[in-house]
């Protein structure tokens, strides 16, 4: 005797390969393998609220786009190779900012060679400066 898997909709042995029947309120009763047995959960990663969507391309009628659901969303984006960036109240758009790389070392040495240049008062004085602008930015 066999059944179909739900999960991976393959023709498998029911004495050797049954796994677990489920009851869905929309699809019914499903069986699965044992293989397909430790389910899986898919929550699409995108913002959903079944209003049409403004900022991607007009519908075949001209008008936005509205999805049914979380997957509808995910799999329209994804046939497009397109993907949501930022947060659900403010939005971003997606970018790389690449901070130039900088020789720390060099700077250093420069400000090292410029403080044994200093008299002892001006370094005293430059000193104080720093303490004070640190003080008044904590």
């Amino acid at each position: 005797m066999t059944f179909v898997c739900d999960g991976c909709m393959m023709e498998r042995n029911w004495d050797t390969e049954y796994g677990m029947a489920v009851v869905v309120e929309k699809k019914g009763f499903q069986r699965f393998c044992r293989y397909c047995r430790h389910g899986r959960v898919n929550f699409p990663d995108v913002y959903w609220d079944g209003k049409p969507e403004e900022n991607l391309a007009d519908g075949p009628d001209g008008k936005p786009r509205t999805f049914l659901s979380r997957g509808q969303k995910a799999q329209y984006l994804k046939e497009r190779g397109l993907q949501e960036a930022g947060d659900t109240i403010r939005g971003s758009r997606e970018f790389v900012a690449e901070t130039p790389r900088v020789d720390s070392r060099e700077q250093v040495r420069q400000a090292l060679a410029r403080v044994k240049s200093m008299g002892r008062d001006v370094r005293r004085q430059a000193y104080l400066k720093i303490i004070k602008e640190a003080q008044q930015h904590a």
